[in-house]
């Protein structure tokens, strides 16, 4: 699997898409760049594209799993999370995954494409208190 980040300071989002097969170790890795990025907080609000990820081990544990390592990382605080999970198996396990994912502090919703996330991501900023 590939992960690629990039920090749009314009609108304060990063970026970040899976291309391959999804490992944990990748995940955890990808966690530890976010949480210690220079560039930008980590708490920063992220869409997550999923378009190109192989998602065929994608289980309940493998969900279970995955939301344990994010545990591991409390600096991304009440950080606002976009799933973009264009096909339809993506987009269930996806949803599977954010409803898991309610006792983590983070707000997520998983979206069909990045035109929605990011109308989500910036309407859920302009209403910050």
């Amino acid at each position: 699997m590939s992960i690629s980040l990039e920090y749009n300071a314009d609108n304060n989002i990063l970026y970040g898409s899976y291309k391959g097969a999804f490992t944990f170790e990748q995940f955890e890795t990808q966690l530890k760049e976010l949480v210690s990025g220079a560039d930008y907080p980590a708490d920063v609000p992220t869409i997550w594209d999923l378009s190109e990820t192989d998602i065929s081990q994608f289980d309940w544990q493998f969900i279970e799993e995955l939301l344990a390592i994010r545990r591991r990382f409390p600096e991304r605080g009440n950080a606002y999370i976009a799933i973009v999970a264009p096909s339809d198996l993506t987009f269930g396990l996806s949803r599977m995954y954010a409803s898991r994912g309610d006792s983590l502090p983070q707000s997520m919703q998983v979206f069909r494409d990045i035109a929605d996330a990011e109308a989500w991501l910036q309407q859920s900023l302009d209403n910050m208190p």
